[in-house]
């Protein structure tokens, strides 16, 4: 779930899914058959900074079983796409061999960041 709007299009997000499935795939992780990303109005992070649920500039939150990703706030495309593998190589870990390892998920991001970069503006 992304709050407002990504610092990303929405061409260069559907490209950037499309990279962590595939790379994802090939190391044989279970893929979902669908996706759902929601765009909510900004008035909802709002209602949520005022109800005290969001303290920091941004915030990212997977829900266990990690199913679920909400990435809200302002932040740099760097950290979104940085931020975004992560979260969904984690949603993929845990449908695949029901664990969740966050340094994992770093190290796998870290790793294609760059090519995530180039794959998504390409």
């Amino acid at each position: 779930m992304l709050v407002e709007k990504p610092p990303i299009t929405e061409s260069e997000l559907r490209r950037l899914l499309q990279f962590a499935l595939s790379e994802a795939a090939r190391e044989g992780m279970s893929i979902p058959d669908v996706i759902a990303i929601f765009v909510v109005s900004k008035g909802s992070l709002e209602k949520a900074k005022d109800l005290g649920e969001i303290s920091d500039e941004y915030f990212v939150y997977r829900e266990t079983p990690v199913d679920t990703i909400i990435i809200c706030g302002d932040i740099h495309t760097n950290v979104f796409v940085l931020e975004f593998l992560k979260a969904v190589y984690s949603a993929l870990l845990y449908r695949t061999a029901l664990i969740i390892d966050m340094r994992r998920a770093e190290e796998w991001a870290r790793a294609r960041f760059i090519k995530a970069l180039s794959y998504m503006v390409s």
